[in-house]
């Protein structure tokens, strides 16, 4: 029993540390506490940019100081996806980070059960960090998902990615939280 509830206590923890991210990606932070008038782009990607297609990810902004931008993935977006088997996902970006000199960067795959479009309530079954430095860098990095859950295994719903810059991984400081809904893959 105990067991259980430590499980829902760290899941909502985790939920609550995400839509947080994604609330302080949507909307900026305040301007209480940066200084400066926060901004909203609408855009899902975190790049200041709509776009349609993971093919054409347009550059971050030069004025957005920390961002990433995926160049491709492997699988590429719309292969379906095994039941039961494991997914290996290569990413491939540039990320630029300016407001720190180390951060950390998180790609997560988002799962959406029983969704075939990445939309609606979702939960995190694989994540890949990395150190990252000051200035703008390509980079790889590889994620590992099991398909369709790592715990309980459901029947169909689609995968998604996103990534987070961090102040600091150790203590959950979050400095950006992007989403890539362009980028979907469907499983059964």
């Amino acid at each position: 029993m105990a067991e259980s509830r430590t499980q829902i206590v760290i899941a909502l923890i985790g939920l609550v540390g995400i839509l947080g991210a994604a609330v302080i990606s949507r909307y900026g932070l305040p301007s209480s506490i940066t200084g400066t008038k926060s901004s909203t782009s609408g855009a899902s990607n975190g790049t200041g940019a709509n776009t349609s297609t993971g093919s054409n990810t347009p550059r971050p902004p030069d004025n957005d100081p920390d961002s990433v931008r995926i160049l491709s993935v492997n699988p590429p977006p719309g292969t379906l996806l095994k039941i039961g088997q494991r997914a290996d996902f290569d990413v491939y970006l540039t990320y630029r980070l300016q407001s720190l000199d180390n951060g950390a960067l998180s790609i997560q795959i988002v799962q959406f059960d029983n969704s075939p479009s990445c939309a609606g309530a979702s939960h995190i079954p694989a994540a890949q960090h990395v150190s990252i430095a000051r200035g703008e860098q390509k980079t790889l990095v590889k994620v590992s998902y099991p398909v369709g859950g790592d715990k309980e295994i459901v029947k169909s719903g689609s995968v998604s990615i996103t990534a987070t810059l961090w102040k600091d991984f150790n203590t959950h400081q979050v400095l950006k939280h992007m989403e890539f809904h362009n980028y979907c893959w469907t499983f059964n």
